[in-house]
């Protein structure tokens, strides 16, 4: 019997900055900015999940941010408008792209798109 490929699940997105985030009515272009959590596992028999982050926002959001410069310099996924599940729907094919045989070989490649719980993390021996 062929063992099916573990794949990496998105469990929960949400924002502590607009509760519930499914909901968030942005009031303009400007004003679509967002911290967004997202609790990610694998399928792979193994209970449980990390949490990962990313900013969200529109090219006119980054601008009104912007200091002189630098707009941003990484993990943010840049829209031209806020919809819930259009968002759902593109970090659900990040997850895809970054699925791998393992969960510690999929999260290194997580890294490139989300920050994650455990980052720069050194275990005490």
């Amino acid at each position: 019997m062929k063992k099916n490929k573990p794949q990496l699940i998105l469990y929960d997105m949400s924002s502590t900055m607009f509760d519930p985030l499914s909901e968030w009515e942005p009031a303009s272009l400007e004003d679509t900015y967002a911290a967004v959590d997202l609790c990610i596992g694998m399928n792979d028999g193994e209970k449980g999940s990390n949490y990962f982050y990313v900013k969200i926002a529109t090219p006119e959001a980054l601008r009104k941010r912007s200091r002189n410069f630098l707009i941003t310099d990484n993990r943010v996924i840049v829209i031209d408008y806020f919809d819930y599940y259009l968002l759902r729907k593109v970090i659900e094919n990040i997850l895809k792209k970054c699925t791998r045989e393992n969960w510690d070989e999929s999260c290194l490649v997580l890294q490139r798109y989300f920050s994650w719980e455990y980052e720069d993390y050194q275990y005490e021996k």
